[in-house]
């Protein structure tokens, strides 16, 4: 055998989510971040590319010796496979081009199979600090033919992931369809002269295609020649039997594999052979979508379609509970023969078989599963998941309505609808175990594909998503039609609220403003859902509470919360709260005691029962819960991670809290010692909880014992952050939940907030009290810069929302609270420095350019989450009295006396301010919403009855895109030239306002909860 094609450069990729989430604990470590923002690669060695049947030869090189523990040199012993495919590409790209994945197609010219042969114990020993040398360098095996592209192209289908949030715009593939290849996999063992089958796989598993890592290589201008051959990586699925290498198979070498005649194996041995095999079958791609019965689908493949005749139904039709609508049936493609199922194998023969099994078996038709379930992995085999997701992925765009029924109208649009032929349909209309059927005057739930993007939504922008489901799963069980109706009602009805339908879309591509377009028509179908799944949801709360059920309340509690709904919102929070203690998900472990459930169902009990505790924190009601908040809680385990460890999920339960607060370790499964995101949440929400119940009891404590409860809460934060920030990554991967960033930054927006809160009660200028006997002055100075300092770090982690490109709809409302008391607390610092001195300009207008990004922030966040609409007035008031100083009232004889004021030179610092904010216009949408806005708050910080509105202010703060992020270092104490004894942090907040600060007192400021909201 020959190679193929002359190899001028050989890269190989690591691209599989499943094998890095089963090797990364078994190397100590986690998947990298960068994981799932680009394909990882490294240069292979094309010299050592050899056809298949060629030996290879067991390399040397330096390794551990588990005995010693000293490196040592010698023959590798820990020999490995890795089943990938490799493509080799055509058209070259010049040095200094790129391309999208979209025009990879152009450059590949076909597959072959491909062995990356590997040492596993030399790998151990080189891969720090610049990854795999001799350990992989020794020796690739290739098929020595091609399948050419051209012949792959009838087994095109969808990808296995859904990423599309993470993907860069050169590596965003629109046609997902035809994504990837369908190619199943399969590597067996030969030993002794038997064969052994070790694993099955399939291309479509992988996580970054193989046109998107063509793409990814050739992004930084490289230069890609015709014969260069790329490798996909390991391809390994979710399941036992789907692992694509020996390494991951035998967990390390720990569990050997075992064959029914008692042969194990661990690791390959002299003489041993691999057998790569792959086929492609057209059975998946013949059978209609069954979303539309004109067979698009069919016809785009030039496939024969064999799409069944429908029935014939005669007389009168019994009446459904279901909105969906007919759509005509194409009759030119019914009447064909059967088919046959063409099967390339990739070592070039080619056959034709008729398929044993009629199209319709293979369809997995929708079923309620036992409560719970549809949170852990689902059963069945890979082919009826592949079946039903290709059957079902395709959206339906309805040609005609026919019949009596008329469309659902949403904002002057017919929404889209699925048809009544689809399972999913099918499983819509009949009542299901967790509510009520359907009301007939409900608007129709979307097309799968569109629904898909709601769930991406609801995970991407609520905190607690990821602490309520796992996303794989519940996509799987959406795909599968398995996901409770009234699971998929709550979270779309939380989707709906961050669907602007008056958004223009300017910097969009028309195909981008289209599906932007698609997905707005169901804006106004949000309460309509929620009110549907709230009548099953109580139904089923009354009669038979459960998990589903409790889930959809938690998540129904934070959409009415969002429109300001509060009575709604807590009744389903109090109902969901009260089921999680019935229903016995706040289950204590007793010290001394491991008698601990460590299934995956528990842990998503007890992670509701948390996310459930984490609301009812956030509400600060009943009150009386609050007190408890700590007592309640004690001995519960903490939220654990949730690994993929192949053959299903591994729950590792780290640590509990007693009644005082302090973490205690679990004797259980601590192989780890980080903190997961929704662990860190818990600890800090103990936290906030309390910080509140001081500001509600401060003016009836004591002095002395308030001081202490301050500074007792604040070294309590600043312990449990300390210890979480050592340990957790934001986007934690050990936990299957990719998606704990939200609650990681929750939980530092709270940690700076309680900083804040607390340390203002004890300075005059923040908390508007006089400094008493029982407080030492060099106290209230530490606490001072403290305040402030945490309000420049708690800026600081917004950067990306402020100045750069972020997505300020994934901030949490919480989270946008926050800023808006840190803008408060730049805001009332920038008072009395700007009166100092007048060459302290710089300092000054940095913070009043990071109280207009503030601004900005919320004036967006205030869009979707209703209940944050009064928070951009209130700080755009406070901005205007900020710029406009000195047009108010003289100064007073305390303020005159302590600085010497030089007013005309401030005067003329205030006015160059507003000039700059002048430049930029603000949103044209941001008029008319503060125009219908509720003018009492202004009315009550502008007590001299001034008429001037703070419109045309915020108006002109939006333009901050290239304002420089605030130090928090520049933020701290005074600026340049201030002498260190002026106690300008012990003015009252009336001697720092020139004009009242009606509206700034701590209560009012810091008492959070609905209250505040309301």
């Amino acid at each position: 055998m020959h190679l193929p094609m002359k190899i001028w450069g050989y890269s190989d990729f690591f691209c599989s989510l499943e094998h890095a989430q089963n090797c990364a604990p078994l190397t100590g470590g986690e998947v990298a971040r960068n994981f799932f923002y680009a394909p990882s690669v490294y240069n292979g060695r094309a010299s050592s590319v050899m056809p298949s049947s060629t030996p290879v030869r067991r390399p040397k090189g330096i390794r551990w010796d588990h005995e010693s523990g000293q490196p040592v040199f010698g023959p590798a012993v820990q020999m490995d496979f890795e089943l990938e495919m490799g493509y080799f590409v055509s058209k070259p790209i010049p040095m200094g081009e790129t391309i999208k994945a979209i025009d990879a197609p152009d450059h590949i010219f076909g597959f072959v199979l491909l062995n990356d042969w590997s040492s596993r114990d030399i790998q151990a020993f080189e891969m720090t600090p610049l990854g795999p040398f001799h350990s992989k360098g020794f020796g690739t095996s290739i098929s020595p033919w091609i399948i050419t592209l051209d012949a792959l192209k009838p087994f095109a289908c969808e990808p296995e992931h859904v990423h599309s949030a993470t993907e860069f715009d050169h590596q965003r593939y629109v046609e997902r369809a035809t994504a990837t290849f369908d190619i199943r996999l399969n590597a067996s063992l030969i030993r002794n002269g038997e064969r052994y089958n070790t694993t099955e796989s399939n291309l479509r598993y992988l996580y970054w295609t193989p046109y998107q890592q063509l793409a990814h290589h050739a992004s930084a201008g490289c230069g890609i020649e015709t014969g260069d051959l790329m490798g996909t990586g390991t391809i390994s699925g979710q399941h036992e039997g789907e692992l694509g290498c020996l390494f991951e198979a035998t967990k390390g070498g720990s569990r050997p594999l075992k064959f029914p005649n008692g042969t194990t194996v661990r690791y390959l041995e002299d003489g041993d052979e691999i057998v790569l095999e792959a086929w492609c079958d057209n059975v998946q791609q013949l059978k209609c979508s069954r979303e539309r019965p004109s067979c698009s689908r069919c016809r785009r493949l030039r496939a024969i379609c064999v799409y069944p005749l429908p029935a014939k139904r005669r007389g009168r039709k019994p009446q459904r509970n279901c909105r969906e609508t007919r759509t005509a049936v194409d009759q030119s493609c019914l009447d064909l023969p059967q088919p046959q199922t063409d099967i390339v194998n990739l070592t070039g023969e080619s056959t034709r078989c008729v398929p044993d099994l009629n199209l319709s078996d293979r369809i997995v038709h929708q079923s309620v599963r036992p409560d719970g379930a549809v949170l852990s992995p689902g059963e069945g085999s890979r082919e009826g998941e592949r079946a039903a997701s290709s059957s079902r992925a395709a959206p339906a765009f309805p040609e005609r309505h026919t019949g009596t029924r008329t469309p659902y109208i949403a904002n002057g649009r017919e929404l889209i609808h699925p048809t009544p032929r689809s399972s999913e349909a099918r499983g819509r209309t009949r009542p299901t175990r967790h509510g009520i059927s359907p009301y007939s005057d409900d608007p129709p739930l979307p097309p799968r594909a569109l629904g898909l993007a709601l769930l991406e939504i609801y995970f991407s922008r609520i905190y607690n998503a990821s602490l309520l489901f796992q996303k794989h799963v519940v996509f799987h069980g959406y795909l599968k039609g398995d996901l409770p109706n009234i699971l998929v009602k709550a979270m779309f009805a939380l989707a709906t609220l961050f669907l602007d339908p008056d958004r223009q879309h300017e910097n969009a591509t028309s195909l981008e403003a289209s599906e932007l377009d698609v997905l707005q028509r169901y804006g106004s179908c949000g309460l309509a859902w929620a009110k549907s799944a709230v009548r099953e949801a109580s139904s089923s709360a009354i009669e038979q509470p459960s998990l589903v059920t409790t889930q959809a309340l938690e998540c129904l509690q934070l959409y009415w919360f969002g429109i300001g709904n509060f009575q709604s919102c807590s009744l389903c929070l109090s109902l969901a709260y009260r089921s999680c203690h019935l229903l016995g998900y706040n289950r204590r472990l007793n010290d001394g005691c491991n008698d601990l459930d460590l299934s995956l169902e528990s842990e998503l009990n007890r992670r509701c029962f948390w996310a459930c505790w984490i609301s009812t924190c956030v509400s600060m009601e009943p009150e009386s819960c609050i007190r408890a908040a700590w007592k309640e809680v004690a001995m519960v385990p903490l939220p654990a991670y949730i690994q993929d460890c192949g053959a299903g999920q591994e729950i590792i339960l780290r640590e509990k809290m007693n009644q005082d607060w302090e973490p205690r370790p679990l004797e259980l499964n601590m192989r780890h010692h980080s903190t997961s995101a929704a662990a860190f949440l818990v600890k800090i929400m103990g936290v906030w909880a309390k910080v509140q119940l001081l500001v509600n009891d401060w003016n009836a404590s004591s002095p002395s014992l308030n001081i202490k409860s301050v500074f007792s809460l604040s070294d309590l934060a600043t312990s449990i952050f300390n210890s979480a920030s050592s340990v957790t990554d934001p986007m934690t991967v050990n936990d299957i939940e990719s998606e704990s960033h939200p609650m990681k930054l929750l939980a530092e927006s709270l940690f700076h907030q309680c900083q804040i809160i607390l340390h203002s009660m004890l300075v005059p200028l923040f908390s508007g009290a006089s400094t008493g006997p029982e407080m030492d002055v060099e106290n209230v100075k530490r606490s001072a810069e403290k305040v402030i300092r945490h309000a420049g770090l708690h800026e600081k982690i917004l950067n990306p929302f402020l100045y750069g490109s972020g997505d300020i709809t994934v901030l949490p409302p919480l989270v946008g609270y926050g800023a808006f008391i840190a803008g408060i607390v730049l805001l009332t610092t920038e008072t009395p420095f700007q009166d100092k001195i007048s060459h302290a300009t710089i300092t000054e207008s940095r913070r009043l350019r990071a109280v207009r990004a503030i601004l900005r922030l919320l004036n967006v966040l205030c869009r979707h989450w209703r209940t944050l609409g009064h928070l951009p007035e209130q700080l755009s008031s406070a901005l205007d009295r900020q710029l406009h100083p000195f047009k108010s009232q003289e100064p007073s004889t305390e303020r005159n006396r302590m600085y010497g004021i030089d007013r005309m030179q401030a005067l003329n610092e205030a006015t160059h301010l507003v000039d700059v904010a002048q430049e930029s216009p603000g949103p044209p949408t941001l008029a008319q919403h503060l125009e219908t806005m509720n003018h009492s708050i202004y009315q009550a910080n502008n007590p001299r009855g001034d008429s001037r509105s703070s419109l045309a202010l915020t108006q002109n703060c939006s333009g901050v895109g290239e304002a420089d992020s605030v130090d928090p270092e520049e933020l701290l104490m005074e600026p340049p030239g201030v002498p260190l004894d002026d106690s300008w942090y012990s003015l009252s907040i009336g001697d720092a306002y020139l004009e009242g600060p009606s509206g700034f007192e701590p209560l009012a400021l810091f008492q959070q909860g609905w209250r505040m909201f309301n």
